[in-house]
């Protein structure tokens, strides 16, 4: 062995018995240097390669567990919504850097990326935050506000009331949009369809369940097969909505009945804003008196026997009475024979002559309202 080579050799051992392993680096791959000597051709260090043999023999205690190296602290890393880019971790270039270098800065696409938008992988099941499922409000006269004026837009926009409805802003014809609609009615315009009388206009209010809306919501129910309470529950929203979405219509044109007791008294019936039925009419007597208010059709009957008791204590039985509309109790607009018409004659019901009440019973629904007034 030349003399370069043993002194290379024993600087090596001294050196090496001071050495310790290294602290606060891990997972370095080893650097294995691995040179044959054939033992009769002796080991030669040209001049120009000695810092090149140094540099691999120092490496060489690095990796065999028994070098000193400054302990490098590694910053924790950031946990960020998407994998940034890296750069390639190298050993030797990094230690003899003595730092490890951080992440790059995200690119753009990946600084916009949030866990908010992050999509799972395939197979991965996702666990949405549980919803509630809409629940309809329950309406009735009394109520009033966003859910009403949203009812009212519907049954006008249906042909259910005797007003039309004009939306400023127009609601998408899909279910989720019309959902969404109850709880903020749209704006818009509301104008009479025709030349209604001042007393059925004097009823009417957007955004409050009055007679009118009620009287609506029955005539609905009865389109649609429903029980006719003029209340608008789950069902009847249900059925309502459905309904805009086919475009569909009310099967009548709406109809107002107003009897005067003024004399002669006097059944007056409007349809579609016109005069389709005037009449001299009969009310109750001063012992039964039909009473005044408006109130709405909840039962019908083409013919019927009607029974009561009299003032007098005398009870009765009168059968076959024809085209029959309960508005109010017992009290009805029906045919009945008298010999002459236009003052109180009955036990609070409105007595027609027979062939004007046929022809009454063709525009009266479920719902329609009557008004009597002085």
């Amino acid at each position: 062995m030349s003399t370069k080579s043993s002194m290379l050799l024993a600087l090596y051992h001294n050196r090496s018995r001071s050495l310790r392993k290294v602290r606060g680096v891990k997972k370095i791959h080893s650097f294995v240097w691995i040179h044959r000597v054939n033992a009769a051709s002796p080991v030669t260090f040209p001049g120009n390669h000695l810092l090149g043999w140094l540099g691999a023999l120092w490496v060489l205690s690095l990796t065999a567990g028994c070098g000193t190296f400054p302990a490098v602290a590694i910053p924790p890393m950031a946990t960020t919504a998407a994998t940034p880019s890296t750069v390639p971790f190298n050993p030797i270039g990094d230690i003899a850097n003595h730092a490890i270098r951080r992440p790059m800065t995200p690119s753009a696409a990946e600084a916009k990326t949030s866990f908010s938008t992050i999509v799972p992988a395939k197979g991965v099941l996702s666990h949405p935050s549980p919803q509630k499922p809409f629940q309809f409000p329950l309406l009735q006269v009394g109520n009033k506000g966003s859910a009403v004026l949203r009812l009212q837009e519907l049954l006008a926009e249906q042909g259910y009331l005797p007003l039309t409805w004009s939306a400023k802003t127009r609601v998408s014809n899909t279910l989720v949009a019309q959902i969404q609609a109850i709880n903020q009615a749209p704006t818009g315009s509301w104008l009479w369809t025709a030349t209604w009388p001042v007393a059925l206009k004097g009823l009417w209010q957007p955004g409050v369940y009055t007679v009118v809306t009620k009287g609506a919501v029955m005539t609905f129910e009865s389109a649609h097969g429903l029980q006719t309470d003029g209340i608008a529950g789950p069902q009847v929203w249900s059925t309502l909505l459905q309904s805009r979405l086919r475009s569909q219509h009310s099967p009548w044109p709406y109809a107002y009945v107003y009897v005067s007791e003024g004399q002669p008294e006097q059944l007056t019936l409007w349809s579609d804003g016109q005069v389709a039925l005037h009449t001299l009419a009969n009310t109750g007597i001063p012992q039964a008196p039909t009473a005044l208010g408006t109130w709405l059709v909840y039962l019908r009957y083409k013919s019927q026997t009607m029974s009561g008791t009299l003032p007098d204590g005398q009870t009765y039985q009168d059968p076959g009475v024809p085209w029959v509309n309960y508005f109010n109790g017992g009290d009805a607009v029906h045919g009945f024979p008298r010999a002459a018409y236009g003052f109180p004659q009955s036990l609070g019901c409105v007595e027609l002559p027979i062939p004007q009440a046929a022809k009454a019973w063709n525009y009266i629904h479920y719902g329609t309202l009557v008004t009597v007034a002085p």
